[in-house]
């Protein structure tokens, strides 16, 4: 449902331009390898748009033979669609998030929730409340954290993996963050956490 005070905050930042710095470093050329190394990476962030990753059958999904997925979730709008699943390959869990979905207006209004808060204690216990995230980001990934850190347990159990790795683009790489950051205080500490992102916006803050 559309509420005043969201619409208020929406149109509040929707004409805001950003400062633009200028950081005075040199820029230099990725090299083909490098960039290689991050193809599997893009299709995992890739799929999580897709309506057919419960069955890995998109364009994105067919880049990743061997990849089986265990959950997936979401509706594009209110909860940006998520998937859990096993690649073999790299004896890994992983967990893909969408990115903003344009054509959607509480995808874009989950972006416009931009006051920071602090971390939710029974998601991240033991966490200062001093560190702060994205409201929206935050609310976001705590829609499905329970669900996914449930597949995720079952995926570790079922093939002894020590492994996890979230991914995701634009609002999907926030969520991916804030989801590495759970995995890592909720999960025994021989998992080793990977968290890659691509556009990641500024989902958090220290005071």
């Amino acid at each position: 449902m559309f509420y005043a005070p969201r619409a208020l905050l929406f149109a509040g930042i929707a004409f805001a331009a950003p400062t633009l710095i200028d950081r005075g470093t040199a820029v230099s050329a990725v090299s083909a390898s490098t960039i290689s190394t991050y193809a599997p990476y893009a299709s995992f962030a890739s799929a999580a748009y897709c309506s057919t990753a419960s069955t890995w059958t998109c364009a994105q999904c067919k880049n990743l033979p061997g990849f089986v997925p265990y959950a997936t979730g979401g509706d594009g709008d209110a909860v940006p669609k998520w998937y859990v699943g096993w690649w073999p390959a790299q004896s890994t869990v992983v967990v893909g998030h969408q990115g903003t979905n344009p054509a959607q207006l509480e995808s874009l209004l989950t972006d416009a929730e931009v006051l920071m808060d602090s971390l939710s204690t029974s998601l991240f216990p033991g966490v200062s409340s001093s560190v702060k995230a994205h409201d929206g980001f935050m609310k976001a990934q705590a829609d499905t954290a329970v669900t996914i850190l449930a597949g995720v347990k079952t995926l570790l159990a079922t093939h002894s993996a020590s492994k996890v790795l979230t991914i995701g683009h634009s609002l999907g790489g926030a969520i991916a963050t804030l989801d590495a950051l759970y995995f890592k205080l909720n999960l025994p500490s021989t998992v080793s956490i990977k968290a890659v992102t691509f556009g990641l916006p500024r989902a958090s803050l220290s005071t």
